[in-house]
């Protein structure tokens, strides 16, 4: 009756304005009375809806968002996350902190309904931090119920001690607002934050002074109800007195119980806690009823578990074996069962909301600075540009020096090459001449080897004449002909000159054993030289072996003398 009361004195306010005056005086109304009456909110926002399309954009905004509000009171279990997200970025540029505030809380309220855990919280995150807490109009009641709605999250991800810090958080706000009921329930969720940490001294602790303050400023249901956390531990460390009364005023005013002393369902688990409790109470029995119970009523694994555990545990204490063995055997089966049950199910999105915890903190603890970050940035961003130019332009300017130094060198010995091979140059000069060029070539050799060796590995690699060779790797069928050997003879000559003279004329191989040296400066795989050279498989090692000896004077592994090989100076 008193409802509907109220609606009609809202109706009658709303009957005498007009135009925008009308819709703004209706917002007013349900946001005035959306935190304590949701309904009567909701109410007046769905009447305005059928003029809704003729709204001002900063009107139709702001109703979209209390009508938002107003549902998610009402417990409207949202699909879609299309709204919440254009009122954030709506609200991120034109509204108050309480307005961000409120839309980055429904857009995680529709992220949790929708089963995107680490994105809700980080919605949730982005709420918080949206609020002015300086100011004199902060919504303290709405940003206690969004901590209270990380705390959530973060019980379902196991991680207790962020749970903790939300709680704190969630108790300072609503102290703030005035909120006792909040305030005294952010007490009582640490008891469940502490069955994580499994610390029976603070759930104890926790859940005994929730049921005391609301025995005096809250609900009597409320108060017995927070009673049931602590029941657990009493039992475990045997404060049967304790735990009894906890049971007696939890069954009688928590409203969970009907008059046959049933708990409501979904909540039979309970059954094993009392089962528990018996066999503490040195009644057996009355447990074995207990755990009984449970099981024909088990809604689920864990329940199933749970009576097996505790019909095992009965059992244990009558010294019954057979009857013993049978439950210890089903409780086992069943505690494998809800193990791989709960670690497919929660492994991976633990694993992955911790990992996003640690991602939001970080956001939540730096974003503060992000003005002077970004020009930081700017800055950094400008150095590594000039730093990147920089490397560039001294990059090519190595290369350049590298090609000109390489193209002195190649045309040095092209002059030596025909200084040797001219009969009419005056012979003083001509030695004077190729000395100072010899001088020279050494010198560009010892301070440019690497861009020597890797500008010969280039020609021979691409020359026509290697490529016949690799393709008769490739091509078993296919040997080399004699027209094929003088051709590599001739690229060695012109472009490795000092590759005969130290192998044949200094160190004096012979035909074959120039031939396998040749072979191994091409790259031709060791294993595949003696088929192109017609001879057994283990030829070419031998020969290199026998090779390393004579050339380098000691006896030493085959792929010793390779290396040497290709290290041979130019000229």
């Amino acid at each position: 009756m008193n409802r509907l009361i109220y609606i009609i004195a809202i109706i009658l306010i709303l009957a005498a304005c007009a135009g925008g005056g009308r819709e703004r005086a209706a917002l007013d109304a349900a946001q005035s009375v959306i935190n304590h009456r949701p309904d009567s909110a909701l109410a007046i926002l769905d009447s305005l809806e059928p003029s809704s399309n003729e709204f001002p954009r900063p009107t139709l905004r702001r109703w979209q968002l209390l009508r938002l509000m107003a549902q998610n009171k009402c417990d409207t279990v949202f699909r879609s996350d299309s709204l919440q997200r254009v009122l954030t970025g709506y609200y991120d540029r034109h509204g108050t902190p309480n307005e961000q505030m409120w839309a980055h809380y429904l857009l995680g309220r529709a992220y949790h309904d929708m089963g995107e855990a680490p994105l809700a919280q980080k919605a949730f995150w982005d709420a918080a931090e949206r609020a002015d807490t300086s100011s004199a109009d902060c919504d303290y009641w709405n940003l206690c119920r969004v901590y209270f709605q990380l705390s959530d999250i973060q019980h379902q991800s196991m991680l207790p001690e962020e749970m903790l810090k939300s709680l704190a958080l969630a108790q300072t706000n609503a102290e703030k607002a005035g909120d006792t009921i909040s305030y005294i329930m952010a007490i009582g969720e640490r008891a469940t934050a502490y069955e994580l940490l499994d610390n029976a001294d603070s759930i104890i602790h926790y859940a005994g002074e929730a049921s005391r303050l609301f025995l005096h400023h809250g609900p009597k249901a409320l108060s017995c109800q927070y009673l049931s956390v602590a029941i657990p531990p009493l039992v475990r460390k045997g404060d049967i007195a304790r735990a009894a009364e906890y049971i007696s005023l939890y069954e009688k005013y928590s409203g969970y119980f009907d008059s046959n002393g049933n708990i409501q369902e979904g909540r039979e688990i309970y059954y094993h806690t009392k089962g528990m409790y018996y066999l503490e109470s040195q009644k057996p029995d009355s447990a074995e009823l207990m755990f009984r119970k449970l099981l024909s009523l088990a809604k689920n694994t864990n329940d199933i578990h749970a009576a097996y555990s505790g019909l095992s545990c009965r059992y244990q204490l009558s010294g019954l074996a057979d009857s013993l063995a049978k439950y210890a055997v089903l409780s086992e089966q069943y505690d494998d069962s809800l193990y791989l049950s709960n670690y497919r199910a929660d492994l991976q999105k633990n694993e992955k909301l911790y990992e996003y915890t640690r991602y939001l903190e970080l956001i939540h603890k730096y974003k503060s600075l992000s003005d002077k970050r970004k020009n930081e940035t700017a800055i950094l961003s400008l150095l590594l540009l000039l730093l990147t130019l920089t490397s560039v332009i001294i990059h090519a300017y190595i290369r350049m020096r590298h090609k000109t130094r390489l193209l002195d060198y190649k045309n040095k010995l092209y002059r030596l090459s025909q200084l040797k091979e001219d009969d009419e140059t005056d012979i003083a000069e001509k030695d004077r001449e190729i000395a100072e060029l010899t001088s020279q070539i050494e010198t560009l050799q010892a301070s440019n080897a690497k861009e020597i060796k890797d500008d010969l590995d280039k020609i021979l690699s691409e020359s026509a004449i290697v490529k016949t060779f690799m393709d008769a790797v490739n091509h078993p069928n296919i040997q080399p002909t004699g027209e094929d050997w003088r051709k590599l003879d001739i690229l060695f000559n012109r472009e490795y000159p000092n590759f005969r003279f130290t192998l044949c004329t200094k160190h004096r191989l012979n035909g074959m054993e120039y031939r396998v040296c040749q072979l191994v400066r091409i790259n031709i795989p060791p294993s595949l030289i003696s088929s192109l050279l017609g001879f057994e498989k283990s030829y070419a090692t031998t020969v290199r072996r026998r090779l390393c000896a004579k050339v380098l004077g000691k006896d030493g592994n085959p792929r010793q003398f390779d290396k040497y090989l290709h290290y041979i100076p130019r000229t």
